[in-house]
């Protein structure tokens, strides 16, 4: 063992016996590679050692901090060696920064620190807020009429997955995506922070109102509000005078 992990050990000891019985435990966590800190807040922590691996376990009220990353959950898992964090039970995670803002909230959460990698399961749910935009729609100094009306994106799905190094977010598994009076379905969709799109694919349908679209490929631009369907498009409009006409038809019969 090298001066450097035996020093890195002592460290996480010394950290467990000054913490496991804390009232309110706090440990910051060097991340060489980024020159980030990993600030981690909990109730208590515990230092163990499992098949050659050290692992830090923090519970009650955990709250993890790296760079525009913070994550709440119950209980929170560091493994030192692996580089993984492990969150339990009541996971919220908010990625906030000058363009964007979303909230993840699930039942597991898994984050590979060296990658950049994080998945969430057990009914994980993720709302999308475009901050330019919603700056746009709070600056009193523009003119209203040519602000377009801001909505979160609200994602659901069986899987998601968080790519950072790549700037991309994954939803899998019955795919549910809602945007003010639109709502669409699909198998898989990708989140690309950079170009603030979503590309939706594996039976995509959308439906606003009364009006359904199908196709191969749906792509929804956040910032422009804007929506392409790609290959074999079919869709249902119901013409405004039609359905007004059906909605009086129906009133009529209801007050007879």
């Amino acid at each position: 063992m090298t001066i450097e992990k035996k020093f890195y050990s002592i460290y996480w000891v010394i950290l467990f016996l000054l913490f496991s019985f804390s009232v309110r435990a706090e440990v910051v966590v060097d991340d060489n590679k980024k020159k980030d800190k990993i600030n981690i807040k909990s109730d208590k922590v515990e230092y163990n050692f499992k098949e050659g691996e050290e692992i830090a376990v923090f519970t009650g009220s955990v709250e993890m901090k790296k760079g525009d990353l913070t994550v709440y959950s119950d209980k929170m898992q560091m493994y030192s060696q692996g580089k993984k964090v492990i969150g339990d039970d009541n996971v919220k995670i908010i990625v906030d920064n000058e363009k964007e803002n979303r909230v993840m909230t699930s039942g597991y959460y898994e984050y590979h620190r060296d990658d950049e990698y994080g998945i969430l399961k057990i009914n994980p749910k993720m709302v999308i807020i475009n901050k330019k935009q919603s700056s746009e729609k709070n600056n009193e100094n523009k003119d209203k009429k040519n602000v377009k009306d801001f909505k979160n994106l609200t994602v659901t799905s069986d899987v998601m997955e968080m790519f950072s190094k790549e700037g991309y977010s994954k939803a899998i598994g019955k795919v549910v995506m809602e945007e003010g009076d639109r709502k669409a379905y699909c198998d898989e969709a990708i989140y690309y922070e950079k170009e603030d799109k979503v590309v939706m694919t594996g039976s995509p349908r959308i439906e606003q109102k009364d009006n359904v679209f199908n196709g191969e490929k749906m792509i929804f631009f956040l910032n422009d509000n804007r929506l392409i369907i790609e290959g074999k498009v079919e869709g249902t409009i119901l013409e405004e005078d039609k359905k007004n006409k059906e909605e009086k038809k129906a009133g009529d019969k209801i007050e007879q």
